[in-house]
């Protein structure tokens, strides 16, 4: 193999090392979307609750 073939392999090879970095970073990317997704979820929840209960007091102590 000559030089000028080792070398267009050897920019293959780091080409294709890059883009399987790029592809776990953003598969990594999309697990920490799912995860906030659902952090975000339970304290819309928590919040919700709160709130109800909030209400269900003042209406308390209306009455």
């Amino acid at each position: 193999m000559d030089l000028g073939k080792a070398r267009d392999r050897s920019k293959v090879l780091e080409s294709m090392a890059l883009r399987n970095k790029i592809a776990q970073n953003i598969a990594g990317i999309k697990d920490d979307i799912a995860l906030l997704k659902e952090v975000l979820g339970k304290i819309i929840d928590i919040y919700q609750n709160i709130t109800k209960k909030f209400i269900a007091l003042e209406l308390r102590s209306r009455l």
